[in-house]
């Protein structure tokens, strides 16, 4: 019985169909990470042909979904990263403790975000994604992942790049993190989860506002300027 719940934990769900990911029909599987489905269906006529449809994940995040979805090595898979995440050097454990090492899980993992990461921006360009498809994405005899950062923050259209706070991208670059400011940022984020799970997002920037707490990230500067609305049209 333990085996067949687990079992299930690694279908996804259309129109209330179980379905096996790795046992669909794919040559290619474009992963846009955090991207909503009612924004998706909007665009996605503009740049693909066929039908959309709504399916429901295994898991609400990067490393409990790859635990799911990649439980065993799959030598006829190959990974192109944008994602940390997802790298060929070392196993990696999210703030949950989840683990996942991707050289255990795939023929081979191609590092996009080692050498393509924009130290001006704290992401990976999705044409640098692009560029790394056509050079590796020529054997026949493997599926390829793309994984691309977008429409993940931080949101790098033209008007809202000014809204990335400098210590977000020295932060996500690991450029220097002493353990004093760790704790004092932990501690802060701490609280400000509070607010945010009792009285909404709102209050929580209203708050951090009233006692001078800069924004520590994109989001939250576009929170502060131009609230839920603004957040919205720069994920759009």
């Amino acid at each position: 019985m333990e085996r067949i719940k687990k079992m299930s934990e690694w279908h996804y769900k259309v129109e209330g169909e179980a379905k096996n990911l790795l046992e669909e029909k794919w040559d290619f599987l474009i992963i846009l990470d955090a991207c909503r489905y009612d924004y998706f269906k909007d665009v996605y006529r503009n740049y693909l042909d066929g039908n959309v449809k709504k399916a429901i994940s295994p898991a609400l995040h990067t490393m409990d979904w790859l635990n799911k979805v990649f439980p065993d090595f799959y030598d006829d898979i190959v990974y192109i990263s944008a994602n940390p995440y997802i790298n060929s050097k070392i196993e990696v454990t999210d703030q949950y403790g989840l683990k996942f090492d991707g050289k255990r899980h795939f023929f081979e993992v191609v590092d996009v975000w080692k050498w393509e990461w924009d130290f001006k921006l704290g992401t990976v360009p999705p044409h640098n994604v692009n560029e790394a498809l056509f050079k590796y994405g020529h054997n026949k005899n493997k599926r390829f992942i793309i994984h691309y950062i977008q429409p993940h923050e931080p949101y790098i259209s033209e008007n809202y790049i000014r809204y990335i706070p400098k210590s977000y991208v020295e932060n996500i670059n690991n450029i220097f993190n002493e353990e004093r400011k760790r704790k004092n940022v932990n501690f802060r984020a701490s609280i400000g989860k509070i607010i945010q799970n009792i009285f909404g997002i709102e209050w929580r920037w209203r708050v951090s506002k009233l006692l001078g707490i800069s924004p520590s990230s994109q989001p939250d500067a576009i929170g502060f300027k131009e609230g839920v609305k603004g957040l919205r049209i720069a994920y759009k």
